[in-house]
């Protein structure tokens, strides 16, 4: 009986014994576990391993490998190419053979490198200062990336104001319709969202005007959507289209005023025939009549007048509200006949002369309007006695 009870205690103090090396085993391949994985992490997701990548990305002249170092997201204008061409034009990166890295401060969440680099033998004159920081973005499930800052290198909320109408490129990428932000009746503005700072061209593009480029130079900052570049109507150019309408307008006008004047029309009815700007029009109206009044409604008055020539130059003119305003300035070749009254007797004379005016012309509801003109006021020279 005795000897039975032995071989059980035996038994069982065997079973606890196989439990317990089973769980120490167990935790020992635990402990092995989160200390390789610590340690891994720390070798692979360092400050340190990711600066490395970073230069040797840098030195190898890769944008691609730069550009997924520095965890950039592709947009319109912050890609891989035009980080290449940034880098290129700040650092000659291309050019660069090899660096030296000092690690300035380190915290739990922050770090700073100086990062200097070297062309052959000879020092770089560009140097970088690298933030890096913890992402939100997890590594093996429990730590946190370590990630290099690029806001030194990124110019965000960009917005460029050019006329309503108008088509705008920035760095010959044309901005869709969707970028498109309505400010006013006369401008609008271009969303470019976020771009790589530096130097950049643009063109714009409106119909009946010359192209009209340009450039400018970012800065690494939030520009809060406030425009970098605006470009009024006034500083397009008109196209050689535009010039012949305007040209061929006054050809048009001119005489029809003097003819509706010598026909003692209202000034309604010019209207019906000439497009006078809705600001304009009292003011216009009040110099007709008088025209009317002084050389018409008068004993000795202009009879006739046959225009027999026109020279007229076209320019971009200021236009207080930004709308497209253009100057025709002409030159006009007359013959005027008048009737001249001595005593009871009327006679008609007969005059040739040069009239010089200035029209000018604002575009609006896809077509020009009279804003203002010598031709309402600078009256034909024509013989009164």
């Amino acid at each position: 009986m005795r000897t039975r009870n032995k071989k059980q205690m035996k038994k069982k103090n065997g079973d606890v014994s196989t439990g317990v090396k089973i769980l120490f085993t167990l935790a020992v391949l635990a402990a092995l576990f989160v200390s390789g994985t610590y340690i891994y992490a720390r070798i692979n997701n360092s400050a340190t391993s990711v600066v490395d990548e970073y230069v040797r990305s840098f030195t190898a002249g890769s944008p691609s490998r730069i550009f997924r170092t520095l965890n950039l997201k592709n947009t319109r204008f912050v890609t891989a190419d035009n980080l290449d061409k940034l880098l290129k034009d700040i650092a000659d990166y291309d050019k660069i053979t090899s660096y030296s890295l000092v690690r300035l401060d380190e915290s739990d969440d922050v770090c700073h490198y100086q990062v200097t680099y070297m062309i052959g033998r000879t020092e770089s004159d560009f140097k970088q200062v690298l933030t890096l920081k913890k992402t939100d973005e997890n590594y093996l499930f429990f730590f946190k990336k370590w990630g290099i800052d690029s806001a030194d290198l990124i110019a965000s909320k960009v917005a460029i104001s050019v006329p309503v109408g108008a088509e705008l490129s920035v760095d010959g990428v044309k901005l869709s319709s969707e970028s498109l932000r309505k400010k006013s009746d006369r401008m609008q503005d271009y969303e470019i969202g976020d771009i790589f700072m530096g130097e950049h061209e643009y063109e714009v593009k409106l119909d009946g005007f010359n192209p009209y480029q340009g450039k400018f130079t970012l800065e690494a900052k939030d520009y809060l959507d406030d425009p970098v570049v605006t470009v009024k109507a006034n500083q397009l150019v008109p196209d050689e289209g535009s010039t012949e309408v305007l040209k061929n307008l006054v050809e048009r006008i001119v005489p029809k005023i003097y003819e509706d004047l010598l026909q003692r029309r209202s000034f309604d009815f010019l209207t019906q025939e000439v497009a006078i700007e809705a600001g304009s029009r009292d003011g216009l109206e009040k110099r007709y009549d008088k025209m009317r009044r002084d050389h018409v409604d008068t004993r000795t008055h202009l009879t006739f007048v046959d225009f027999t020539g026109f020279k007229s130059k076209v320019a971009s003119t200021i236009s207080m509200d930004d709308c497209y305003a253009l100057k025709v300035d002409s030159k006009i070749s007359y013959t005027a006949h008048s009737t001249v009254v001595s005593g009871d007797t009327p006679e008609i004379k007969v005059k040739k002369g040069k009239l010089k005016i200035s029209t000018i012309f604002h575009y609006s509801d896809g077509q020009w309007w009279v804003y203002d003109s010598d031709a309402f006021g600078r009256f034909v020279d024509y013989i009164k006695e």
